[in-house]
């Protein structure tokens, strides 16, 4: 299942966004978009492949969590137990 819009919007032109140094980016993307919630990828030398999770609300960038990617699993790798899918917990 891809992410395609309205529920997700992907940016293909570079940006130089520097999330822990300075928000206002972030927040003018966010506004722009009505999001309150999104995810940036970056990799540098540094970091590589890493994810910073934010989380905004009334304009503001509220908080933002980085992690790292270290190995990719796909989803059909992993085993799924067709009886709990629809069970109620």
């Amino acid at each position: 299942m891809a992410l395609k819009r309205p529920h997700a919007v992907s940016f293909s032109k570079k940006n130089p966004i520097h999330p822990f140094e300075d928000a206002s980016s972030l927040e003018f993307w966010s506004q722009k978009n009505d999001a309150s919630f999104f995810v940036v990828g970056q990799s540098n030398k540094k970091r590589p492949d890493g994810m910073v999770f934010a989380r905004t609300y009334d304009g503001k960038v509220l908080d933002m969590c980085e992690v790292g990617v270290d190995d990719y699993v796909p989803i059909s790798k992993f085993p799924v137990c067709i009886h709990t899918i629809f069970e109620v917990p």
